[in-house]
């Protein structure tokens, strides 16, 4: 066999090897202009995932999507703010995980979030979940979730990183590190399972910005231990936070925990 034709069939080997062990699951970009409105879909580059705009007021710019961040999460969905609803399972369905966002805050919101993993904790057919069809959900909080607020209260510059399972007592830890508004930010938050205070029931849940280490803090449940029928960008599991006023560039999701 030529020289060139073995390199050849060892490179291909090498890479196939690297790419099946660990790899981006999901990648959503919003590259593209046109319709933003209620229940409009946006393909997911790397698998049939796709997410789709639940609100109104949307508008993708060719490079973009803006969230416009003008309601709480107390409004149905033909007329609350809009945001991003992400396929179901995404979180469940791994034993690590790394998300990574490119994101810019355009204005200060009251616990506007980047991401909001779970479901709500109100009971009935939908099983707290709420899609492009659903009405107002009333007053209600988080029964799960995994979630980044950009701003903890009404304070830019504060954060907080948190989690939370069966409606049981929130985990978390609060940061602050200063936001210039209408400036993009490198987004990741990454659930690494086996590790921390707790190694054979939990992980440790851990978020970065422009590759800075800024919080983490261990969980005693794992992620498929969560039912995340409500994967949201832009909105909260609770319903009394503003939903946000958020640009996005990029979306990907890997299953495994980036360092």
């Amino acid at each position: 066999m030529p020289r060139h034709t073995s390199f050849y069939l060892f490179v291909c080997v090498l890479f196939a090897v690297h790419s099946t062990a660990q790899s981006v699951t999901h990648r959503w970009s919003f590259n593209s202009t046109g319709a933003s409105a209620n229940g409009t879909v946006i393909p997911d580059a790397i698998s049939a995932a796709p997410c789709v705009i639940v609100g109104t007021g949307a508008i993708r710019t060719g490079t973009a999507l803006i969230l416009p961040g003008t309601t709480i999460g107390n409004v149905a969905a033909t007329g609350i703010s809009a945001y991003l609803d992400l396929p179901n399972g995404i979180v469940s369905s791994k034993t690590n995980m790394t998300l990574e966002i490119w994101a810019t805050i355009v204005a200060s919101r009251t616990w506007q979030r980047v991401f909001d993993f779970g479901r709500m904790d109100i009971t009935g057919s939908g099983g707290g979940e709420i899609n492009n069809t659903s009405g107002a959900p009333g007053g209600s909080a988080s029964s799960d979730n995994l979630m980044l607020a950009a701003q903890r209260a009404d304070v830019i510059n504060d954060q907080r990183l948190a989690a939370r399972l069966d409606g049981g007592t929130e985990v978390g830890v609060n940061n602050t590190t200063a936001t210039t508004l209408n400036t993009q930010y490198h987004y990741v938050a990454t659930f690494q399972a086996g590790v921390g205070a707790n190694p054979t029931t939990g992980g440790r849940f851990t978020w970065y910005r422009n590759g800075t280490l800024i919080g983490s803090f261990d969980t005693n449940f794992r992620l498929n231990q969560i039912e995340d029928v409500n994967n949201w960008l832009g909105r909260s599991q609770y319903t009394g936070d503003s939903n946000s006023n958020i640009t996005y560039n990029e979306v990907r999701l890997y299953d495994y925990a980036l360092t």
